[in-house]
């Protein structure tokens, strides 16, 4: 199973729903070293890769040059939609924290 850090969020968001788009990835290689080859990964991909047991991502800051890992990430399903999320909060919406948007 690969693992991943979500560093960057892309949200659409309209009148029913706040829900992420697209992240922006790189390889985790252990508690604190991160590959920076970014990819883009579409919300549905990151949904299915984490449901079939194929990936895993933690959401992931740099502060002062150094990475800081988060929390992982996690699907939650309510009311048949699927949401990516840091906090199973029963809300109908993506959640991973505070990243930076792009």
């Amino acid at each position: 199973m690969s693992k991943h850090v979500i560093v960057e969020v892309h949200y659409e968001e309209n009148e029913k729903t706040k829900y992420i788009e697209e992240v922006k990835t790189n390889m985790l290689i252990s508690e604190d070293k991160v590959i920076e080859i970014s990819s883009f990964v579409k919300r549905e991909s990151v949904i299915n890769r984490i449901i079939f047991n194929i990936d895993e991502y933690w959401t992931a800051k740099k502060e002062n040059g150094e990475w800081k890992i988060g929390a992982k990430v996690i699907v939650e399903e309510i009311d048949g939609n699927k949401f990516i999320k840091t906090d199973p909060n029963g809300k109908k919406e993506d959640n991973l924290g505070e990243l930076p948007t792009y």
